[in-house]
């Protein structure tokens, strides 16, 4: 005869090994535990309820101890007595009349129609034969469409709970026949509280700050900061410091931050490169760095808007906040938290995370603050205003004429490729660019390959090339690596080749006009006048190097 319970010696994960077994030991879902105590208390049980809520916050568990109240044999007072032959089942998961379904691998009408048949039968040992669908929102529309049918009139017996993480992909007409509870992310305090007692129960050495840390990680979900607290216990053997949550969980301190925002500011081209090289060499997640800049910028703003707010509120590294503030205007911060927001939207569809972080930087620091050097140049050289402001506006009006310059470059270029593209070209340029990839590792070529590889190539004609770019940022990245790109070209397919870069969505809408000029006759070859001359001098003149960097944001229109 098995016993029950199994294997009282098998490893359990510490997010089940301390799984809540009672409503009272549910954190931070308050008003829903309340609500549900209640009904069990009046006999006001539904037979469907819909719980929804962000991951680890509890869904499934309050379920089962939902599900678990309601069949215990000696309830008192909304509390199960957890003594009970029914309980004691439901503890080690050997219940038959609580059936748990995923709803991500068991979508399809089938699966539910499999329900439907057997949820006439009566219970085995319990009062209520229980549902408990798991992401119900990956449900299939035939699924839905039988699982409303149940819903509409179910056994007497049967309750449905069925959780979810995105709500709103649930039909209207599922949601209407359901008592709705919204799970809210745990708050920090929660989390820090339940990890105490863990680290505690495990034996677990942790520092404080290192609790704090997890906390702040966990984005609100307990499952995920139990889930941190194992990983990093068993990758230091029970002695956690707060750089042992930084080394598992590829994040960066505060202090790092700092730095980094400091080297933004003095515009440290160096120091920020090697930062970028330390993190890529570490295998951190840039995804994860940006997330945390965002946070930190975001209590530095809050601290300059609204300081009473900030003050009541307990945030992490006041000081290094302060020190912040003291450093940085409102206007950068709004900039730089722009950026932050365009760069995670590229983060998370780039397979080249470390070059978008670059170019993010980069875009931070090219930002002139015209007034501010106007103010500290007065200040150092005693030179006049208008003086400098003269100065100013020469260089601007230099890079003006550097862009335009440029501009004129990327006709030239895009034109020339199309009048000459010949499909047999391309085919055998596609193939030889394959080698490219042998060259990622390389300390000469390694950028410029890794900006090939995300590259589509077009057209291929005489000695020009088109490549394009799912984002706008990869086109700035090629363009500004241009002549690195073109010597790993002629150094893999053997030939010399101009090249011109545009974003998938610039080149679908010309490509039309291209093909009607050529089919017509009329799109004619370009000089290549100071093409040469303007590329061999953005080597040495700052401004045309911005603008080469640069010039790839305004459409291109066609001369005919």
């Amino acid at each position: 005869m098995k016993c029950i319970g199994g294997d009282d010696m098998a490893y359990k994960s510490l997010y089940r090994k301390y799984r809540p077994q009672s409503f009272d030991e549910v954190f931070g879902q308050d008003i829903i535990i309340k609500t549900l105590k209640n009904s069990i208390k009046e006999d006001k049980i539904s037979h469907a309820y819909l719980f929804s809520g962000t991951r680890g916050t509890g869904k499934t568990t309050v379920a089962k101890i939902f599900a678990k109240t309601i069949n215990c044999l000696n309830i008192k007072n909304g509390k199960t007595c957890n003594q009970c032959l029914i309980c004691k089942t439901i503890n080690y998961d050997e219940i038959q009349d609580i059936i748990e379904i995923d709803a991500a691998s068991n979508n399809g009408v089938d699966e539910i129609r499999e329900l439907k048949s057997k949820i006439n039968l009566v219970p085995t040992i319990c009062k209520y034969k229980v549902y408990i669908i798991d992401e119900v929102h990956m449900l299939s529309t035939g699924a839905f469409n039988a699982l409303l049918k149940t819903l509409e009139e179910p056994p007497q017996h049967a309750i449905f709970i069925l959780a979810t993480t995105e709500p709103q992909k649930v039909p209207s007409t599922i949601l209407s026949r359901c008592q709705r509870y919204d799970f809210k992310k745990i708050i920090p305090k929660n989390i820090k509280t339940r990890i105490e007692y863990i680290a505690k129960q495990e034996k677990i050495d942790i520092e404080e700050s290192a609790i704090d840390e997890i906390s702040k990680l966990c984005d609100g979900s307990m499952r995920d900061a139990i889930g941190i607290l194992e990983q990093v216990s068993s990758y230091t053997n029970k002695e956690v410091k707060i750089k042992d949550i930084y080394d598992v969980t590829g994040t960066i301190s505060n202090n790092e931050i700092v730095e980094l925002i400091k080297n933004i500011t003095s515009n440290n081209i160096e120091k920020l490169m090697d930062f970028i090289e330390q993190n890529k060499s570490s295998g951190k997640d840039f995804l994860k760095l940006a997330e945390d800049l965002m946070l930190f910028l975001r209590n530095v703003l809050l601290n300059k808007k609204a300081p009473k707010y900030f003050n009541k509120n307990t945030f992490y590294d006041k000081d290094l906040i302060d020190e912040v503030s003291k450093i940085i205007s409102e206007k950068e911060l709004l900039d730089i938290l722009k950026e932050i927001n365009l760069l995670l939207f590229d983060l998370k569809k780039t397979t080249n995370a470390s070059i978008m972080f670059e170019l993010f930087l980069f875009n931070c620091i090219s930002k002139e603050k015209a007034i501010e050097k106007i103010e500290n140049k007065k200040k150092e050289s005693g030179i006049k205003e208008d003086e400098i402001i003269k100065e100013t506006t020469k260089d601007q009006n230099k890079s003006s004429e550097a862009k335009i310059q440029i501009d004129e470059i990327k006709k030239i270029l895009l034109n020339n490729t199309l009048y000459f593209a010949n499909k047999e070209e391309l085919k055998i340029t596609k193939e030889k660019l394959k080698n490219v990839e042998k060259h990622l590792i390389s300390k000469k070529y390694g950028l410029a390959a890794s900006i090939l590889i995300d590259s589509n190539i077009n057209a291929v004609g005489e000695n020009y090339a088109l490549f394009t770019y799912k984002y706008q940022s990869m086109v700035s990245s090629h363009e500004c690596e241009i002549l690195k790109i073109e010597s790993l070209i002629k150094e893999v397919c053997g030939k010399k080749m101009k090249t011109v870069a545009l974003t998938v969505e610039d080149w679908e809408k010309l490509r039309p006009k291209y093909l009607q000029l050529k089919k017509e006759k009329k799109l004619v070859e370009l000089k290549e006048k100071n093409i040469d001359k303007i590329m061999e001098k953005s080597k040495n003149d700052n401004a045309v190097e911005i603008a080469l960097c640069d010039f790839g944001k305004e459409l291109i229109e066609v001369e005919e």
